[in-house]
């Protein structure tokens, strides 16, 4: 085979297509894989992704599209954030985005984290009262008690926001979540 130049042949699409047409002559994975550097040098889809479009193409799949995911939405623009824009825009034509009062006053940023804890036995909890001719009482080591909670904390520029610790026991789901950012909405608004 011909080699490609990468910048003129780099859409997932048209590699998805290549990948395909070996697969329909029943080429396995592996050798559909160690074909397409030759071509595509170091452009070329990893073993991970041929491997991944190889089977998804054994399930009769015939779409080289990405499927739409759900979460979030794939389009941010909507009828009033555009009219939005376009008053910015009309009132002021040598707006620029950069020139917005307080752009970063309105960030606000969050992370997550495990927090590692424990509470082991100090020399003063372990002490106990016995007789004077009553025997040393035996010592067992003690293994610290250990563990580990989630933290989720959310700031923007003046401080933090919210700090949340994950209850034990709790899994982080949908419905922790929408709590958890109806709380930072509060947070941000008391601020």
């Amino acid at each position: 085979m011909a080699r490609v130049d990468s910048a003129k042949f780099s859409s997932k699409v048209e590699y998805r297509a290549v990948i395909r047409y070996l697969y329909l002559k029943e080429k396995p994975g592996k050798e559909i894989h160690d074909e397409l550097p030759d071509v595509y040098g170091d452009s070329a889809p990893s073993h991970a992704q041929v491997k991944f479009w190889v089977a998804e193409f054994k399930r009769g799949r015939v779409n080289l599209e990405d499927e739409p995911r759900p979460g979030r939405p794939v389009e941010v623009t909507n009828d009033q954030t555009s009219e939005a824009v376009r008053q910015l825009v009309v009132k002021d034509r040598q707006k620029k985005v950069w020139d917005a009062d307080n752009l970063m006053e309105i960030i606000v940023a969050g992370d997550e984290t495990w927090v590692h804890h424990y509470d082991p036995e100090t020399k003063e909890q372990s002490k106990q009262w016995t007789g004077f001719a009553s025997p040393r009482p035996k010592m067992f080591k003690t293994q610290p008690s250990a563990g580990k909670v989630m933290a989720t904390i959310f700031w923007d520029t003046k401080g933090v926001l919210l700090t949340d610790y994950l209850p034990r026991g709790q899994t982080i789901n949908g419905e922790y979540y929408y709590d958890l950012l109806d709380r930072l909405r509060t947070a941000i608004f008391a601020k």
